[in-house]
């Protein structure tokens, strides 16, 4: 059985090769228009080619169709602490922890938060890519 173009975006990202995957996602774009999981791996690839504002915007389609989905969240909450937005995306990390309380990148980020989470250290991070 072929694979769908998702499930090759997907695999390209898992190989950090997001912009590829991008230009997968992009030639199917009117195949999965309305779907939730197309959505929200196009937000997680804009995410991380350092594309925020393409992200967001991916991310409000996806949370149109679901509101409560762990994965959607942390993207949300990733954009938020970027944007020095910190109890916003604490709150965001919270609500991941509601749905998987075992969720380890929730539990990483809120320790972030708490030992790191100054507006000066979050800029320099940023600014480095390591947020």
């Amino acid at each position: 059985m072929a694979s769908s173009n998702l499930d090759i975006a997907k695999y390209l990202m898992r190989c950090h090769k997001f912009t590829t995957a991008l230009r997968v996602l992009d030639s199917c774009s009117e195949t999965y228009e309305g779907d939730f999981e197309y959505y929200l791996t196009c937000g997680i690839a804009y995410l991380y080619t350092d594309t925020p504002g393409q992200a967001t915007a991916f991310f409000k389609k996806a949370r149109e169709i679901k509101i409560k989905n762990s994965q959607l969240l942390l993207g949300q909450a990733a954009i938020f602490l970027r944007h020095g937005e910190v109890d916003r995306a604490l709150q965001y990390y919270l609500d991941v922890l509601d749905i998987d309380p075992k969720n380890k990148l929730a539990k990483k980020a809120m320790e972030f938060i708490r030992t790191d989470g100054e507006y000066s250290t979050i800029c320099k991070l940023v600014d480095t890519g390591d947020i």
